[in-house]
């Protein structure tokens, strides 16, 4: 215990009772008390680390250093109150030998001392305390030392300590507010003026008029106003224009930007007039989109807006899914949209009518069989609708394309139309027949194909695109320009400007990194559809009266098909053992659906979606065990002379597939698989995971299993001879009872055989804002009948 003679004589060991005399002090000679003057300020390492402790400054300016008094603060002050309480009391009232205690307990405060040996409780007399230097003012004083040299992060650590140790400090919430605006100005100076603005936006309440604060707030705002106003980022200057009037109305930068934004947008507006009256339509609506993002309540904006929606109707749309590796050897889900967008094909699949796909011809306006369905009789519609973006035909063109089916050496040359055709001539322009081999059970089926326009079209199509006669894929819209941020399709036949009704000119597809930020657009406006909703929203979208949100009609079908040259061919016990080693119900409902609702997918037995005619309900799921798994990789050990080999897989790169990738491949792990993922292009492959609409499962199954996605006899010579023979039965089948016998044999042989290896499907939904019109209840794909789709005027107008 470190003590003076000076000062022993003022405390009192706590084992001295009242009313005894008080120990004799001592005589040895002990190293001094320090003095307040030369007693340093903790650092604030020290004082995050070390016990906490007061300073009680005695009258003589010396230093005891104790454990944290109570009460506290103004501990000196709380202690002559209680003194003159008693003192003023009379002496009934407690009585006399209580009231001499209590008086003599209160001109004393009972302390501990810090680093004070076997006996560290003393008393000492008020009267010769000068002050008292809380654990808390030392906190303060170094933090106000800290943020002197702009050290915020270890000062708000100090100001923390304070409030969790009496979050009402006298004075606390200044040191808290300094450290704010110290805090701001870094992070202005640095360039991070959106984290400076936050933390404006924190101080403001606390402390309207703090100094210099509304000069700090306009320097903050000027550039994050300034930068995206110069990129022609209206909304997110509107954004903290917001923000800056709400913090402070009075602002003079509010003022100015507020008029610099009102100008913008009367700018635009004028320009969009201009534009109008020049009949340049896509132009005008692009300066009235750009007016109403600057200032969207700007006087006469709403009825002009209108105007030039209605002469260029666009829709933009918000793609997340990325774009597929090139390593995967199949369509991706953007090359499949992107292809139903711009293909008119001769039958289009409409709907979906207890589980038969109907079809629908922009071309034909019936098809009637004549001798007893072995010759087809087609008769031509005599014009297009006005909203029809697609080009005129004649029958003699059709035939002329056709043909090429038959030539081996036309890149259109198909097997099986060869084996199922005879012949296909066109009497008239207006009329086409076709004689046939076979009774085909469906023979829209057979003609779901575009046409190439010759030359001898371009009288009878003249106002379309240049590109729907290099591109059969681009006959009903064209692609106009591209970017990494964004696509543009054009109809590719574009409308009378005086029609009364102007249908969807463009489509502009903008491609975010993530579905996060695409919900974020589509709220905000910037886009008004997205053909793929993320399962965890799609049921919060559904009760959000501003959407539309339609259901596609099949779901679509998750498996993955073994190459049928692999080495898993020679192995039927292996591909058991992939089978039997996934854990697929616990895989769709955690990884694919992320733990959405449940009724959005389902385990499936085959490629069909269990809505259609084509899907076997009498199958059994394949089981999930793990320890059959892992007996079959063994026996399949034996049989391939004691060595697994590493199998290859490819695999699209949706969101949900990429999700349950790493749960399938530690699942085949567990079992004894090394299974890798194939990132190089046109390497040999194994495995392929496929996600799959099946619109018509007599004719798409064989192209489906084929490794290229052909129909040719070669694509399917790898299989079993038992496989090629029912894959030729069913597509020679003219009998729907027999055809459905085949096509259930086949299913249950790849199943048992486990030729591939069926594993769930999902509910897909397109969400549109309600400003959209003439959709389809349940589209087949997203952009169905997007010729036929109207768009009305609308734009945010809410903050944003």
């Amino acid at each position: 215990m470190i003590r003076c003679a000076a000062t022993v004589i003022l405390l009192f060991s706590l084992s001295t009772t009242y009313g005894q005399a008080p120990p004799p002090a001592t005589t040895e000679e002990e190293p001094p008390l320090p003095k307040l003057i030369d007693l340093p300020l903790p650092s604030a390492e020290s004082l995050l680390r070390d016990r906490p402790r007061d300073w009680v400054v005695l009258r003589n300016q010396d230093v005891l250093i104790v454990e944290p008094l109570s009460p506290r603060p103004n501990t000196l002050q709380i202690r002559k109150e209680q003194y003159d309480k008693i003192v003023k009391s009379k002496p009934s009232e407690i009585g006399p030998e209580n009231r001499t205690k209590k008086l003599y307990e209160y001109e004393r405060i009972g302390l501990t001392l810090i680093d004070g040996g076997i006996d560290p409780d003393y008393l000492i007399e008020t009267k010769h305390i000068e002050k008292i230097v809380y654990f808390e003012d030392l906190l303060l004083q170094r933090a106000t030392k800290l943020l002197d040299e702009r050290n915020v992060a270890l000062a708000y650590d100090l100001l923390t300590v304070v409030e969790r140790r009496q979050h009402d400090w006298p004075n606390l919430d200044v040191y808290y507010q300094r450290c704010l605006f110290v805090q701001a100005e870094l992070h202005h100076q640095a360039g991070r003026n959106e984290t400076a603005l936050v933390v404006i936006e924190q101080l403001q309440p606390l402390a309207p008029e703090y100094p210099n604060l509304s000069a700090l707030l306009g320097k903050v705002a000027e550039p994050l106003m300034e930068t995206p106003f110069q990129a022609a980022d209206y909304r997110r200057s509107r954004h903290y224009l917001a923000r800056l009037l709400k913090l402070q109305p009075q602002h003079p930068v509010a003022a100015k930007w507020r008029d610099n934004l009102m100008n913008r947008a009367r700018e635009e507006l004028a320009a969009a007039r201009t534009d109008a009256q020049s009949g340049r339509q896509r132009d005008a609506l692009t300066h009235g989109d750009l007016a109403a993002r600057a200032w969207p309540e700007l006087a006469g904006l709403k009825d002009a807006h209108k105007q030039f929606v209605e002469r260029y109707p666009r829709l933009r749309v918000g793609l997340w899914e990325p774009v597929d590796h090139p390593a995967y050897p199949f369509a991706d889900r953007n090359a499949e949209r992107r292809r139903e967008l711009g293909t008119v094909a001769l039958f289009e699949p409409e709907r979906l009518v207890d589980g038969v796909v109907r079809y629908r011809s922009a071309y034909f306006e019936t098809w009637e069989p004549r001798d007893l369905g072995r010759e087809w009789e087609f008769w031509m519609r005599p014009r297009r609708a006005e909203w029809e973006s697609r080009p005129v035909l004649s029958a003699g063109l059709i035939a002329d394309a056709l043909q090429g089916r038959w030539d081996p050496q036309s890149p259109a040359y198909d097997d099986r139309w060869v084996g199922q055709v005879a012949s296909v001539q066109a009497p008239s322009p207006q009329q086409l027949r076709m004689r046939l081999h076979r009774i085909p059970l469906r023979l829209e089926a057979w003609l779901r194909t575009s046409v190439p326009l010759g030359d001898a079209t371009r009288s009878w199509n003249a106002g379309m695109d240049p590109a729907a006669w290099d591109d059969v894929a681009q006959q009903r819209f064209h692609l106009a320009r591209k970017t990494d941020a964004e696509t543009v399709f054009v109809r590719t036949r574009p409308e009378r400007l005086e029609s009364k009704t102007r249908h969807l000119t463009e489509i502009v597809e903008h491609q975010y990194p993530d579905w996060d930020r695409t919900l974020q657009g589509l709220l905000r406006g910037e886009v008004d559809a997205v053909p793929t909703v993320e399962f965890r929203d799609i049921r919060g979208f559904q009760n959000d009266s501003r959407f539309f949100m339609l259901q596609s009609a099949l779901p679509r079908t998750h498996l993955i098909l073994v190459h049928p040259e692999s080495i898993l061919t020679r192995s039927a016990p292996l591909r058991r053992a992939l089978q039997q080693a996934l854990p697929r119900e616990a895989i769709l409902h955690e990884q694919v659906l992320d733990g959405a609702d449940r009724t959005l997918g389902r385990l499936v037995t085959g490629p069909f979606a269990t809505t259609s005619y084509g899907y076997h309900r009498d199958l059994a799921q394949p089981p999930y065990d793990s320890t059959t798994a892992a007996a079959l990789v063994a026996t399949s050990k034996k049989e391939l002379d004691g060595k697994l080999p590493t199998l290859r897989m490819v695999v699209p790169s949706e969101t949900c597939v990429r999700r349950a990738l790493p749960a399938m491949l530690e699942a085949w792990k567990r079992a004894g698989l090394t299974v890798e993922i194939v990132t190089e292009p046109s390497s040999p492959w194994d495995l392929a995971y496929r996600t799959v609409r099946v619109v018509e499962p007599f004719a798409d199954l064989w192209p489906l299993l084929s490794p290229v996605g052909r129909t040719e006899q070669a694509a399917i010579a790898p299989f079993p001879h038992p496989v090629r023979e029912e894959l030729l039965e069913l597509d020679r089948a003219v009998d729907w009872t027999a055809a459905m016998r085949t096509l259930q044999r086949l299913q249950q042989e790849f199943l048992t055989e486990a030729r591939y290896l069926p594993l769930w499907e999902v509910d897909e939904f397109t969400i549109f804002r309600r400003r959209v019109g003439a959709l389809p209840l349940r589209p087949m794909h997203p952009y169905q009948d997007c010729d036929r789709w109207t768009v009305q005027s609308w734009y945010p107008t809410e903050v944003p």
